[in-house]
């Protein structure tokens, strides 16, 4: 499919093809350089928003290949911070129901621009996951290298706390940062017990209540 080219016009855009898994790949549209998007940031605002969305991190691909190898594909998912999308595209791909939520405008310009590029339908929602309310439940919460920095530990317990059926599960994706190992702390707190699942670009950590 032809990307619409006025969507992401006022960025310099590359493509890559992702191998998710043997029959799945996904072209992921994103920014070429983005060492020099964030060198034309001028001013930052009081949450210093960096384009963390703009990259396709490496833990992103060990999310998406751990959900097309867990044997689940059905269920309500919901992505925290999901920047361009590859794992939600990945759900989506495997028959689950996907909203993909990212506090940046412009990351869910990208990730609409993934799902066309794929032919494949994720819902999109601009969404701070430190006040993420909503009435909806998910089966699966989907997180991919969110604890970048130490505040971003109590918002995104507290989100998948919230956010989480009964019976659910987060599935985390984190190249162990310092901050992995206090997130696993404050879910244990809220009653969660979780299960690592190393891969080669990333750890892979899955969390559930405990019964």
């Amino acid at each position: 499919m032809t990307p619409s080219p006025h969507s992401l016009a006022q960025y310099d855009v590359t493509y890559e093809d992702v191998s998710v898994v043997p029959g799945l790949s996904l072209r992921i549209a994103r920014v070429r350089d983005v060492n020099a998007l964030v060198d034309a940031i001028t001013e930052l605002d009081e949450d210093e928003r960096l384009p963390y969305w703009a990259s396709l991190w490496p833990s992103a691909i060990a999310l998406a290949r751990h959900l097309a190898t867990s044997g689940r594909n059905t269920g309500r998912v919901i992505e925290l911070g999901a920047g361009l999308g590859l794992p939600s595209l990945a759900a989506a791909k495997l028959g689950f129901e996907v909203l993909a939520t990212d506090y940046e405008p412009d990351a869910l310009r990208f990730l609409e621009e993934n799902a066309a590029l794929n032919e494949t339908s994720v819902r999109t929602e601009l969404m701070d996951m430190r006040a993420p309310s909503r009435a909806e439940r998910f089966t699966l919460i989907l997180a991919s290298d969110l604890l970048y920095e130490a505040r971003q530990v109590v918002p995104l317990s507290r989100a998948v706390h919230e956010l989480l059926a009964p019976g659910g599960t987060l599935m985390l994706s984190d190249p162990q940062r310092p901050h992995l190992t206090t997130f696993r702390h404050e879910m244990s707190e809220l009653g969660f017990q979780s299960t690592e699942y190393p891969r080669p670009e990333a750890m892979v950590v899955e969390f559930e209540r405990s019964t």
